[in-house]
């Protein structure tokens, strides 16, 4: 398939870009403040799907807000916590990160000549796939009787418990709530 985001292995490449980007901010805030070969820590997980179900190949990222440090001293790894970034600082990362998957996507091919007409290749191959991956971030129905229109999301068990509470709430302890199952809204 010709879009980057839908085989795992491209998807892994542009995430390695994003990491790498976010690793090495990290690494030269670190080094300003006297810390040396600091290595950095991040979880990661691929979502392939929105609050409704719907198509949004995306990840989430949990980065550690300092780096690790090995003392020779004491020889186990420690933490060093570093400040938060400034808004100017995240900027600036993402704009890193925007140039480092836009050189990724050149040297692959995948991205546009700026003189070329501007064409979208899985809709020419697959075009059954494109209309409903276009429906799902639009957050529309892509077949059926309700095609085109807003998608119904569930709301979440807690949000129907926490109405339910706040309905029913007493002072007393024999008070007692029961979930109803969730709802659709539109």
């Amino acid at each position: 398939m010709n879009c980057p985001l839908f085989g795992l292995a491209k998807l892994q490449r542009l995430l390695a870009v994003f990491l790498r980007v976010v690793f090495g901010w990290l690494r030269g805030r670190a080094a300003s403040r006297g810390i040396r070969d600091s290595q950095c820590g991040a979880v990661t997980v691929i979502q392939r799907f929105g609050g409704a179900l719907n198509l949004n190949v995306h990840v989430h990222s949990l980065v550690l807000d300092g780096v690790f440090t090995r003392s020779p001293a004491a020889g186990a790894p420690g933490f060093q916590a570093l400040p938060a970034p400034t808004d100017a600082e995240v900027a600036e990362v993402l704009d890193q990160g925007h140039r480092g998957v836009r050189r990724l996507l050149r040297r692959r091919g995948r991205w546009p000549a700026e003189d070329a007409a501007v064409g979208d290749p899985v809709a020419e191959q697959r075009p059954l796939l494109a209309e409903y991956a276009s429906a799902s971030i639009q957050g529309l129905v892509a077949s059926g009787p309700r095609a085109g229109h807003r998608v119904r999301r569930l709301r979440s068990a807690a949000a129907v418990v926490a109405r339910a509470s706040a309905s029913t709430a007493t002072n007393s302890p024999r008070a007692c709530i029961t979930p109803r199952p969730p709802t659709l809204v539109p």
